[in-house]
């Protein structure tokens, strides 16, 4: 569906790449809702069912727009919901990112229901609240090539979280590792 003339005017920057201007707002492509720029720039908004699977490049109308990351979720002051919404969308048991993935916004990922989540090794940031409420995962492996992590409620509500292997540089204040460890 395209998009109004309003939001085509606006151009869009994310983890130091311009994604471009939306043009297509919610496309459904085989399970997944995306988000398309007319940069070639993909960005996951919703997974729809558990059986859907993220690729790294997605086609629509004949065009092949590269999976970056997620839709910025809409943060409400009562909940805070991600591409699972409040956990009725359910995810694969195993759910893999495409390693075209740079960044996982804030609570992109709260609320899903996977046994484990696969992060792509070239991820450069993870936003507050990103794995908020995923309360199947045990371990979590951040990749090296990060370079901000917003701990803030990060790992909240992961009731079977174990384990939380960390990037030995990686940006976050004092207070939010305080934070981290106390959860752990």
């Amino acid at each position: 569906m395209p998009c109004p003339d309003r939001l085509q005017q606006s151009r869009y920057r994310m983890y130091n790449t311009n994604i471009g201007s939306l043009i297509h707002d919610s496309v459904d492509v085989m399970g997944v809702t995306y988000d398309l720029y007319d940069s070639g720039y993909a960005l996951i908004e919703k997974i729809l069912h558990e059986n859907a699977r993220l690729n790294e490049t997605v086609n629509y109308n004949g065009k092949e727009y590269t999976v970056f990351s997620f839709v910025q979720p809409k943060v409400s002051t009562l909940q805070e919901t991600g591409a699972f919404g409040l956990g009725e969308l359910k995810s694969p048991d195993n759910f893999v990112l495409p390693s075209t993935i740079a960044g996982i916004p804030n609570y992109a990922l709260a609320h899903c229901n996977a046994s484990t989540i696969t992060l792509p090794s070239g991820l450069q940031s993870i936003g507050v609240g990103a794995f908020r409420e995923c309360r199947n995962i045990e371990t979590m492996e951040l990749p090296d090539s990060l370079t901000y992590i917003g701990a803030s409620k990060l790992f909240q509500n992961c009731t079977s979280l174990v384990t939380v292997e960390f990037p030995t540089d990686c940006s976050m204040t004092t207070r939010s590792r305080a934070a981290l460890h106390s959860k752990l």
